[in-house]
């Protein structure tokens, strides 16, 4: 069944371009599936990741003389495929994060290969996905400083000691989202700023109609007329509020 979930969203992004097909219907549904597969793919990564030592074993390779970069080339290309095999197609990267903040294990980018997220990667959504709380977290969904970032990291806390614990994060091209949308159709925080939308360059914006709205009666409890033909519902996922605006032109 989850197969065929993945079989399913999987399609409707490769098939469904900006420039595509319009769809129809509220999108609420299609975001959360698609949220609800990265859930499922994060919580099975984990138990790769926890079942094969693979923190530990990484952070011994990086103590290693060069002798470390040699073996670890080997463990990339096993990780990779381990992870691979339990999860949908629809990732640009797997990150892997130890407690001390180094990047241990990253399927494709090597740039971030070894760098801390408290200090040459402090400020980018890794680091807000290692220092966020909570067991899963959709980082730059939900913070704001973050919402201009084109691509979407999904993170999950593993547990342990010093030498298990860690953050596995995927890396989602924002494009995949955009497609889950209807032309006329945002994704907004709270305070009425536009993350997601079909129209890339409305990003980062603020949605006056919608802020305007906000301000005065709050984020409303259901679908809400808030004039010029637009409407306004919200969107809850655990701990990520979200609004979804549609009429947009």
């Amino acid at each position: 069944m989850r197969h065929a979930i993945a079989s399913a969203i999987c399609a409707l992004t490769l098939s469904c371009a900006a420039v595509g097909p319009v769809l129809q219907g509220d999108p609420s549904g299609r975001i959360d599936s698609f949220l609800g597969l990265c859930e499922a793919d994060l919580r099975s990564a984990r138990k790769v990741i926890e079942d094969n030592g693979i923190i530990k074993n990484l952070t011994h390779l990086q103590y290693m003389n060069a002798g470390g970069s040699k073996y670890y080339l080997l463990e990339r290309e096993n990780i990779s495929k381990m992870i691979t095999s339990v999860t949908a197609g629809i990732y640009s990267d797997y990150i892997l994060i130890n407690k001390k903040g180094t990047v241990i294990y990253t399927k494709e980018n090597d740039s971030i290969f070894a760098k801390n997220v408290r200090t040459s990667l402090a400020g980018t959504p890794l680091a807000y996905c290692y220092g966020a709380d909570g067991e899963i977290r959709f980082g730059n969904l939900d913070t704001a400083h973050l919402r201009t970032v084109e691509s979407i990291y999904p993170s999950i806390a593993i547990p342990g000691d010093d030498r298990s614990a860690g953050v596995f994060i995927l890396q989602i091209d924002k494009e995949r989202v955009r497609r889950l949308l209807n032309e006329g159709s945002a994704i907004l925080d709270a305070g009425g700023t536009i993350l997601v939308s079909r129209r890339p360059q409305e990003e980062g914006t603020l949605n006056i109609p919608a802020a305007a709205y906000i301000e005065k009666s709050g984020a409303p409890s259901g679908k809400t007329d808030i004039g010029g033909g637009m409407w306004l519902r919200p969107y809850r996922r655990g701990p990520l509020e979200l609004l979804i605006l549609s009429g947009l032109r």
